[in-house]
């Protein structure tokens, strides 16, 4: 296996633009349940870096990335 190792602020990078796409596809389709499936991911996304981050993250970087949960633009 690899090792590797990333800053803070580049996981936080990956995971924004992550969660910005898939919520721009969730926001992209009419039928419910795909939009629901994609904002599901999105959320797991912001899960996965919430344990990884602990608590070290910035409680602004953390509310950044809830906003981003949401449907509306």
């Amino acid at each position: 296996m690899r090792k590797s190792t990333w800053t803070y602020s580049e996981l936080t990078q990956i995971v924004e633009k992550e969660i910005d796409a898939l919520m721009a596809e969730a926001r992209a389709t009419a039928e419910t349940e795909e939009r629901m499936r994609k904002r599901c991911y999105a959320a797991g996304v912001l899960m996965g870096w919430m344990a990884i981050v602990a608590g070290d993250a910035a409680a602004i970087d953390t509310q950044r990335m809830k906003d981003k949960l949401r449907l509306t633009a």
